[in-house]
């Protein structure tokens, strides 16, 4: 997406700044976040407030940022897009886990981190595989629509788990 919305390369601070320099720009300034948003947002999750609702927003946060990235008509809308997205992004892991962690520690754990680990595994895998596939028949606009419809049915799934359960702190105590 980068590459299709940046038509050349763009001076920042006298340097040419590429999209692949621009793609790793942004994947550093993450993993540069993550050893501090992640605890925070951890802290956040273990509050009244527990993990679905959080997880809920952070699904709903990241479709809408990936509905509106493909708008990004500048450099620095498409920055704030990414961002955005990669902070919902953070959300989502961190809290997916933290369920994860929730669920093995009363259950089997080995079984449950194990199937965790597979299906997330599985996930890497597959998703830049079908997105791809889907690439082929579609634009990447109609991809990051898709996406974004995916995480909207997720929220909506995750809506409906928690009108079920009541809201509750961990998943697996409601």
């Amino acid at each position: 997406m980068i590459d299709t919305q940046l038509s050349s390369s763009f001076i920042f601070l006298g340097m040419a700044i590429g999209a692949a320099s621009f793609a790793g720009i942004i994947q550093s300034i993450r993993w540069g976040w993550d050893p501090f948003l992640a605890p925070f947002i951890g802290r956040i999750s273990d509050l009244k407030w527990g993990r679905k609702p959080l997880l809920i927003f952070a699904l709903f946060g990241g479709a809408v940022f990936f509905a509106l990235i493909p708008f990004g008509v500048s450099v620095y809308s498409l920055l704030f897009l990414l961002l955005g997205f990669q902070i919902m992004s953070t959300m989502m892991v961190t809290i997916n886990d933290s369920i994860a962690s929730d669920v093995a520690s009363n259950t089997s754990k080995v079984k449950v981190i194990t199937g965790y680990t597979v299906a997330v595994d599985l996930g890497s895998a597959l998703g830049p595989l079908l997105s791809y596939m889907i690439l082929e028949w579609t634009g990447i606009h109609v991809l990051y629509w898709l996406t974004s419809g995916l995480l909207c049915l997720v929220g909506l799934f995750w809506i409906s788990q928690s009108k079920k359960t009541g809201q509750s702190r961990a998943y697996g105590t409601g």
